[in-house]
């Protein structure tokens, strides 16, 4: 069903029979019926000078990816690179 699970304690997961799941750190368990949902991530950008901004959206390319990561992460998805 997922949820939340705390580190050190003890959970019965498993989608083909029990198993026995203690997480070294806490976290949350995605059931199997939200992995396959997409995940929006939104960007605001407030530009009060646009020259040169596709300039700076490619300077910034890494940090942009990075929070995007963050976002799959914490779902559980796997990152982009």
């Amino acid at each position: 069903m997922g949820g939340s699970v705390t580190a050190g304690q003890p959970y019965i997961v498993g989608e083909q029979g029990r198993e026995m799941f203690v997480p070294n750190q806490s976290g949350t368990i995605i059931p199997n019926n939200d992995l396959n949902k997409g995940t929006v991530v939104n960007v605001n950008i407030t530009a009060n000078d646009t020259q040169g901004f596709d300039d700076l959206l490619l300077r910034r390319r890494s940090i942009i990816v990075n929070v995007i990561n963050d976002a799959l992460n914490r779902q559980g998805k796997e990152a982009l690179v």
